[in-house]
Order: C-alpha cells, then structure tokens, then sequence
C-alpha cells in the first residue's frame, strides 16, 4: 500500500501540521470481500483522511475511527505529546526539533544514532544536495533519550515482544546550506523481533521532501469546543 501525506513545519512556534490520505487501503482489498466487509470498512476509514496537528506537548487528532471508537461527539480528539512514548521519542529526532535546531540539526542527529556517507551530489526539485546514505541505530537513538524516558521504552518493547531493535537503512540529500531537502527510510519489520515476524513479511519504507524554507507558516490549533481531551495511555497502552 502506498500512503501520501503533506503538511508544514512551524520550527519557531514548534507546531506541525500533516495530512494523511489512507484511502489506498482500498486498491488492495481481497477478492470475494463481500458488500458488507467494503461497507464495515468504509464505515471504519470515514473519508479516509487522517489530520494530525502537534502544538507542544499537545496533539490533535481528526480521523472518524477514533472519534467514534472513544465516542467522542467532536470532529478533534487531544492527547498528551510529551515525548514519554515509543513513537514520540522515536519520532523526536524526525520532527519539529531538529527543524529548530539549525539546518544542520538532522546530519547531526543521524550522525550521532547510526553511521552516515556522503556520496556525491544529487539534485533534488532543481536544487543542488549532497547524497548521503547509512544506518540508523535504533537501540543508540532511544539511549539517546532522558534516562527515565529510555527506561520505559524498554518496557513498551517487552510488552510488545520486540526482542531486537535493529537498525533502519536511510538515505538523506542536504543542500549547500545545510538543509535536509530529502529524507528516506526502510524498514524490515522483521529486525524487531518473534512477534513481528509471525505476522509474516512486512517492510515500510518512508520517503520526504522538504521545501519553501522560510515561507510564512500557519498552523491553527482546533477550538477547544471541536476537541474532546483524551488519556494518552488510553489510546496504545501504556503509553505507547
């Protein structure tokens, strides 16, 4: 399945906004899927948007499924965002922080979590990078959280039975002024573990571009009327 998203990063006002459109589920539904599982489906999916807002350590979520699975009567749901969960302290070093830490703030972080080569220039959208590929090292980016914070991913991932945390091939363009104009990862689900691997292959490879640095961003937080304020820990399980 091929999923495509777009959105915007508010690197001063550390806000990011993205939508995700996951109507792609649909190009691989079995054959003989009766009327019914299509309409259960379309049920669940709504329209099959997915809109996603961080303010802080706030995040908005818009999407039917969850509105309705915790019967919220608003079109927004919120949850906490501080960074104590797998996917935010995993996510933090792909997001909003690096954008403001500098142009250089995502060779860095890749430089300190895994190993990175540069391999020549590439041009991407019209403009001049420089190509580089390598390794991210899952198990050094979560010691590279808070003490406290690296503890409990531990935790998540014994939960979930995932064993080992294996390493990420990604590939990066940065331009001449240090940006990151091109980011890729693939990941085999299977380097993570027994449980994941009884579920049979699976891989997910991400790719990004990056562009109109320096643009005029808006991205506005839902009123607070449009939001029902959720647990976190409510929605994955401990946290996650």
């Amino acid at each position: 399945m091929v999923f495509t998203a777009e959105g915007a990063i508010d690197a001063v006002n550390q806000r990011l906004q993205m939508r995700l459109d996951m109507n792609a589920i649909f190009d691989v539904v079995p054959a003989g899927t009766s009327d019914e599982e299509l309409e259960l489906m379309r049920a669940l999916l709504g329209d099959g948007i997915i809109e996603f807002i961080s303010d802080g350590e706030t995040a908005y979520l818009h999407w039917s499924l969850f509105t309705s699975l915790f019967g919220a009567e608003t079109p927004w749901v919120s949850f906490a965002d501080d960074g104590s969960d797998a996917l935010g302290s995993l996510s933090g070093g792909l997001g909003v922080n690096q954008f403001a830490t500098g142009p250089d703030g995502f060779l860095a972080y890749f430089q300190g979590v895994g190993s990175i080569d540069e391999r020549g220039p590439a041009v991407i959208r019209g403009l001049a990078t420089t190509y580089f590929v390598g390794t991210l090292d899952i198990a050094k980016a979560v010691e590279l959280a808070d003490p406290a914070q690296a503890e409990e991913l531990r935790q998540q991932f014994d939960e979930l039975g995932i064993t080992a945390l294996g390493t990420m091939p990604v590939e990066l363009w940065i331009d001449d002024d240090g940006y990151l104009r091109r980011f890729a990862m693939d990941f085999d689900f299977a380097q993570i573990g027994a449980a994941a691997a009884e579920l049979g292959p699976a891989r997910m490879f991400i790719s990004a571009d990056f562009f109109n640095f320096g643009d005029a961003v808006q991205i506005t937080v839902p009123a607070p009327d449009e939001v029902t304020e959720l647990d976190g820990s409510s929605l994955f399980g401990s946290g996650f």
